[in-house]
């Protein structure tokens, strides 16, 4: 665009090496300013990332050697990107130059070409956005689909409370009676429908094992007779909401002077017993034999992602050892958050030394996958800058384009062409564009996915509903773009035209 001035500069005596020095310098102040801006965003941007992580434990200040490098590489981008179009626009025949600005036409307008540097970079920036978004849409839409995920309870009905009665020096009888009376104190807080209890809680992040001996069921490795358990209270199931497929749920009788009983999950009554029922048979662990009264649906009580495991439930009241650290689970009737105070209130009436933990299921959930949702998050972001990068990209190109085109545009007028031909004109070269990039970005993202398919959950590779919508925002923001470059060139008069020619 600056041939003319550089061809008259060099008639004046200026050298080659003069002028891309002159360039150059320009570029260099153009990404001093952006970087100078870059640090004000970055300082902000890091606060908005720690916002984003929703609580979790993330550095997010600006760090010396990350700002060095981003500074090295913003100086290597004026270089690079500033020498390219130096070295060209000072590429001038000087006595052609000086024929041709008679002419109002320079050699460095007519080597522009149709498809130049600038709009193969807009392509690449457009493929760039294409990734990013399907990323961005599939991330979203694999998260939707782990929080909604069933997991076998009611989570949004569940209140948990972690006691630890050790610290208030609670053991043996004891602690059995206070187990017993706080679950009672809870089930009579107004707002409470149930209540119960059990030794590892839910998604707690703790997780107890042990190997059983299963009546009919041989084991020809430990692994077959390995089976994950838990010690919970009477109505355990009927509190946290989970389905008895048979049997019965742990009753108050089942204490220790009733008989040893048992419940399996669907997963572990499937395995020990392809052929047949569960109930009536019989368990072993520890030197005990526990009758199956009962198999349950499958919960899942550590994390949204993992497969159902082999389980097997037993009553806390038929124990030797009871568990000092305990959870008593309480279903509201409304939000659990709501019930929070007046819960602790009843359960510290007991002891008011008692170390409680009170936390909504729903926080407990959320926690779980913190990691999943900042991923989203963060790509989300990082999608809509993408986006936002393209879409000044192509109006910059397409600005740029039709400026240079003002006579051929005045003189299509003059011809008889009306302002819509031109437009439509302007604005299919700017969705050509985008279309160029679009069948280069689908690959690449087809390819990208498979290095983020551990973060996915229940979304496949190519997802469509996530590859539409992409393309359908990407496609209105292009035309967003396109239309000023376009409704620009459409308003050009043949006056215009004549005096530029």
């Amino acid at each position: 665009a600056r041939g003319r001035e550089m061809s008259v500069r060099m008639a004046l005596g200026a050298n080659r090496f003069r002028l891309v020095q002159q360039l150059l310098t320009e570029s260099f102040m153009l990404a001093l300013v952006g970087g100078a801006l870059g640090i004000l965003l970055a300082i902000w941007g890091s606060a908005a990332l720690i916002a984003l992580t929703g609580g979790a434990q993330v550095d997010a200040h600006l760090d010396g050697r990350v700002l060095a490098f981003t500074a090295a590489l913003s100086l290597a981008t004026a270089i690079l990107f500033g020498l390219v179009p130096a070295l060209r626009a000072t590429r001038v025949e000087l006595a052609e130059a000086l024929r041709a600005q008679g002419r109002g036409v320079s050699n460095a307008e007519r080597g522009t070409g149709r498809f130049g540097l600038g709009k193969m970079l807009v392509v690449a920036q457009v493929a760039l956005s294409v990734l990013l978004l399907v990323g961005t849409g599939m991330l979203v839409r694999s998260m939707q689909r782990l929080q909604n995920t069933d997991i076998g309870l009611s989570r949004d009905q569940l209140l948990l409370v972690g006691v630890d009665a050790a610290r208030s020096g609670y053991k043996d009888a004891r602690l059995r009676a206070l187990m017993t009376d706080l679950v009672t104190r809870a089930s009579r807080t107004p707002g409470v429908v149930a209540a119960s209890m059990s030794e590892n809680g839910i998604f707690s992040g703790t997780e107890s094992g042990t190997n059983v001996q299963v009546e009919g069921f041989t084991a020809r490795s430990d692994e077959d007779s390995s089976i994950a358990y838990d010690d919970v209270g009477p109505s355990y199931f009927g509190t946290i909401g989970a389905h008895i497929v048979q049997g019965r749920d742990f009753e108050e009788r089942d204490d220790q002077s009733g008989a040893k009983v048992a419940v399996l999950n669907q997963t572990a009554a499937r395995y020990f017993f392809p052929h047949g029922t569960a109930l009536g048979s019989h368990v072993s662990s520890d030197s005990s034999t526990f009758e199956i009264v009962g198999v349950v649906a499958d919960v899942e009580e550590q994390s949204l992602r993992a497969d159902p495991i082999r389980r097997v439930y037993f009553p806390t009241a038929q124990l030797r050892n009871l568990p000092s650290q305990f959870t008593i689970e309480v279903r509201t009737s409304g939000k659990p958050a709501m019930l929070g105070d007046a819960l602790r209130k009843s359960l510290t009436a007991a002891d008011p030394t008692l170390a409680l933990r009170v936390t909504p299921l729903t926080d407990l959930v959320q926690e779980s996958i913190a990691q999943d949702r900042l991923v989203a998050r963060v790509v989300s972001v990082f999608g809509i800058l993408a986006l936002a990068l393209a879409a000044l990209g192509l109006y910059g190109v397409m600005t740029y384009a039709t400026s240079r085109r003002t006579s051929e545009f005045g003189l299509r007028m003059a011809l008889g062409a009306d302002p819509g031909n031109v437009m439509r004109l302007v604005l299919g070269e700017a969705m050509l564009l985008v279309v160029g990039g679009v069948m280069v970005g689908m690959p690449a993202s087809v390819g990208a996915m498979r290095l983020v398919q551990p973060q996915l959950y229940e979304v496949g590779l190519i997802d469509w509903p996530s590859i539409l919508i992409s393309l359908v925002v990407l496609g209105a923001s292009a035309a967003l773009a396109g239309f000023v470059p376009a409704w620009r060139a459409g308003r050009v008069g043949p006056l215009v035209a004549l005096r530029d020619s």
